[in-house]
């Protein structure tokens, strides 16, 4: 019964591969240069969005669609990035609820878990919350 839900969930994983999908995660795939935070916030405040590489180094800091350059202007490769999304306001650190954008590029399903991949992120399928035909 275990395998037939596995085969069920994959192949409705992989139907969604080429699709836009929205998904909770604090990991941001840059594909193609660009990477899309959506965010939540309960007022009209400043958002402050913080991504940082594998090693943690902040590449950027903004209020703004992520374009794959870093706040030094240097156009960042495609990959995997850490994001974090809090208000703007000054010496605060309260996160805000946020889903990642990205296109899947394929889906893998290693000892019974089904993950999508988007470009070099892998996410559980169950963490997706909105699929949308384009990129």
């Amino acid at each position: 019964m275990i395998s037939l839900f596995q085969g069920e969930e994959t192949g409705q994983a992989s139907s969604l591969v080429g699709k836009a999908v929205d998904v909770a995660s604090t990991s941001l795939p840059l594909q193609n240069s660009t990477a899309t935070v959506d965010y939540t916030a309960t007022q009209n405040e400043p958002v402050e969005i913080t991504i940082s590489d594998s090693s943690g180094n902040v590449i950027r800091s903004a209020q703004v669609t992520a374009t794959g350059t870093s706040n030094s202007g240097v156009q960042e490769p495609d990959g995997t990035y850490s994001v974090a999304v809090s208000d703007g306001a000054p010496g605060s650190t309260t996160s805000l609820p946020f889903t990642v954008k990205g296109t899947v590029t394929g889906v893998v399903n290693t000892s019974g878990t089904v993950d999508l991949q988007l470009g070099s992120m892998s996410t559980d399928f169950s963490n997706i919350r909105q699929v949308s035909n384009g990129s």
